[in-house]
């Protein structure tokens, strides 16, 4: 999914480029004879794109987010104006710096002057891949659960999350080395765990059915769940049948200590 909306950026926002650098032109010269140019100036683009994708992407799986891509697209634009102007102060003469002339914007032809224009083209390009790119979940395997918390994903085996337990805005969730508080709601997190494997045994808390070692009887039809790793959680009575027919043994509750 990912790479395809990468490829459906770069196929349309290069040649769209391309196609806007003529328009200044139209009238001037024929559309044939512009056309080799601005296609190898798309080319330059795609190619410009693809180099930054691991920059960008590293950016985003480090967690750093919008921000600091901002502060990278930034300084690419910093260092294009800043190539132009040691150019002007080196040759004693204006490099493309004057923005009344659209310089190599229009012209479309990299070349040593006018960078500082490219780097504004290519800054644009990656603000609007981190944006397309951060649009929607981070996806994962069928064999993989994916919790979302803020901007960060956090990817689990299938049963590797042993229980699940509401907490306020956030979940406490256990794996046999993990102990993981995710600002989500629990019937978000229900969603994402495969039945018949996890159970909600609560309104506030969710189990994986292998992990239950023993169930022993409370008042008002309710149960005492305790899990293998010596965790004891609660059953309300609307869960409780569920839990009893999960198990398999609704004859065989542990009598309470």
């Amino acid at each position: 999914m990912i790479t395809r909306r990468f490829w459906a950026l770069q196929l349309s926002f290069w040649p769209g480029y391309g196609l806007v650098l003529m328009l200044p032109w139209l009238g001037t010269y024929s559309i044939g004879s512009m056309l080799g140019n601005k296609l190898a100036v798309a080319g330059t683009g795609v190619l410009a794109g693809s180099a930054l994708r691991p920059v960008l992407e590293y950016i985003r799986r480090k967690g750093r987010g919008l921000p600091a891509a901002a502060l990278f697209v930034g300084g690419v634009v910093l260092a294009g104006g800043l190539w132009d102007l040691s150019l002007t102060l080196l040759l004693r003469r204006s490099v493309d710096l004057d923005f009344r002339q659209l310089g190599a914007i229009v012209a479309g032809v990299p070349q040593l002057g006018g960078v500082m224009y490219h780097a504004l083209i290519v800054a644009v390009w990656s603000l609007a891949w981190l944006l397309l790119s951060g649009a929607g979940p981070v996806s994962a395997p069928p064999d993989r659960i994916v919790l979302r918390d803020g901007r960060k994903s956090i990817v689990l085996g299938p049963r590797e999350i042993e229980w699940v337990e509401a907490e306020g805005d956030y979940v406490r969730v256990r794996t046999a080395t993990r102990k993981l508080l995710i600002r989500a709601t629990l019937g978000g997190t229900e969603a994402k765990l495969p039945a018949p494997d996890y159970l909600r045994i609560h309104r506030s808390a969710i189990v994986r059915v292998d992990q239950v070692r023993e169930v022993h009887p409370r008042p008002n039809n309710e149960l005492e769940v305790v899990l293998g790793d010596g965790t004891r959680l609660r059953a309300s009575r609307t869960y409780s049948e569920r839990l009893k027919a999960a198990l398999g043994r609704p004859g065989t509750l542990t009598k309470a200590d």
